[in-house]
């Protein structure tokens, strides 16, 4: 055989081996766009389970302020209420809860446990009104009231230290 018979075959071999992989080639884009697909469904998958329990949460979250808003001038303490209540049996599941089932089991909860409810009686919470309950005791007699910035206020006896509670608020001042 001479040099170029050698050439040639070495040629042809080349371009066979160059066609077996573009094949190979193709073959592996094809598969590997499958892969991209299915990549890509696995996230939308994921992204739309994570958006429907974020959307539940919320309804939740309404549908308990829901009870709390309705329950507030029938219970004590309206939270009461929402740990009482199966907010699933009100047809809160599907996002809005049904008001007279609502109110029906509000009025079932409280003739169960009555002492979770207003005292009907005085139409206030506890049994009696604000104005009728004492101020706190600070335990020397005196009561204590708030002063209206947050802090407590003694009334009926000077405390002994509002020298030092007047110099402190000089030197706040000061600065």
């Amino acid at each position: 055989m001479s040099d170029d018979d050698d050439r040639d075959q070495i040629i042809a071999q080349l371009r066979q081996d160059e066609k077996k992989l573009r094949q190979k080639v193709r073959e592996l884009e094809s598969s590997s766009a499958g892969h991209n697909d299915a990549l890509s469904r696995a996230r939308s998958e994921a992204a739309a389970e994570k958006e429907a329990e974020l959307l539940a949460s919320h309804h939740r979250a309404l549908n308990e302020a829901e009870v709390r808003i309705r329950a507030a001038r029938r219970f004590n303490d309206p939270d009461d209420a929402v740990r009482f209540l199966d907010l699933d049996s009100l047809g809160a599941s599907g996002g809005k809860i049904d008001a007279a089932k609502l109110d029906e089991a509000i009025g079932e909860v409280l003739e169960a446990k009555p002492y979770l409810g207003v005292d009907a009686g005085s139409g206030t919470r506890e049994g009696k009104n604000e104005e009728e309950r004492p101020a706190p005791s600070n335990g020397n007699g005196s009561r204590v009231t708030g002063d209206g910035g947050g802090g407590a206020r003694t009334v009926g006896h000077s405390s002994p230290d509002t020298p030092m509670n007047d110099a402190l608020r000089k030197m706040a001042h000061r600065r």
